[in-house]
């Protein structure tokens, strides 16, 4: 037999394991993963939950702060359940709000966009933002960003309440843009329902905003080139007038210094 007898897995145990781990540590400068570090992850994590920023880039920002702070690194079950754990509180503590908070003005005005049929109806289309510049696509622009506004304007108070965010308000709404109107119908937690239709109303007229605003300065723009073409026109037409003018005037001037001098 030789020297070296073979290694079995089997034998490395935990304990053997936490004393290599322990000295590993010691040796690099790194401290172990504890109760008071999983607690300030749950603490980023929650500050993440309320942005609702997504859950690979909240996993990113933990594993950050345990790098920057030589922590050893929990395995990924540990950091997707501080994930998991702090985007569910943050759903639950928001439509514990909305539910205590709401009016039923303000839910009736939220329901409206898939109980209301002339709203329901054209939803799908709602949804997308044409941004062209034809007359009747402004008219139908400027109709739905008044029902955005006025919706708004009404559950204006309760969005206040929830301190909902434009992040927040953009994730929470993904949602309503690709959910179907059956399907949003079907969705049995009225409570975040609701909340999604809020956020949907409150990023919609921010974008319609922005989009308004836009197509204004776009037709502005258009209408100014119009004029400036036709003032350009205009002016070519005068001065090859005066061109002409002037051409003639020489002509004439020409052929007047002609005829006086057989005069002369």
């Amino acid at each position: 037999m030789g020297l070296h007898t073979r290694c079995n897995i089997r034998d490395y145990n935990e304990k053997t394991a936490q004393a290599h781990r322990k000295i590993i540590r010691a040796q690099h400068g790194w401290k172990p993963f504890d109760q008071v570090t999983k607690s300030r992850l749950i603490e980023l994590a929650g500050i993440h939950a309320n942005e609702q920023l997504g859950k690979e880039e909240t996993l990113f920002a933990l594993l950050e702060y345990c790098w920057r702070n030589k922590v050893e690194i929990p395995n990924y079950a540990t950091l997707e359940s501080v994930v998991l754990d702090a985007n569910d509180q943050f759903l639950k503590m928001t439509c514990d709000s909305l539910r205590q908070h709401i009016t039923e003005g303000q839910r009736a005005a939220l329901l409206s966009f898939i109980d209301q049929p002339d709203i329901a109806m054209r939803l799908s289309r709602i949804k997308r933002i044409d941004q062209g510049l034809s007359q009747k696509i402004l008219i139908e622009n400027a109709e739905l960003l008044v029902i955005f506004r006025d919706t708004f304007l009404t559950i204006r108070p309760l969005i206040d309440q929830l301190e909902l965010s434009n992040q927040a308000a953009k994730e929470l709404s993904k949602w309503v843009y690709k959910s179907t109107l059956p399907q949003i119908r079907r969705f049995k937690d009225a409570d975040l329902l609701l909340l999604r239709l809020a956020a949907f109303v409150k990023d919609q007229l921010y974008l319609r905003q922005d989009y308004a605003v836009d197509g204004i300065l776009k037709t502005m723009r258009s209408t100014v080139n119009k004029a400036r073409g036709h003032d350009r026109k205009q002016r070519d037409k005068l001065q090859e007038a005066i061109h002409e003018i002037n051409r003639s005037v020489l002509y004439s001037a020409k052929n007047a210094d002609t005829v006086d001098r057989r005069n002369f």
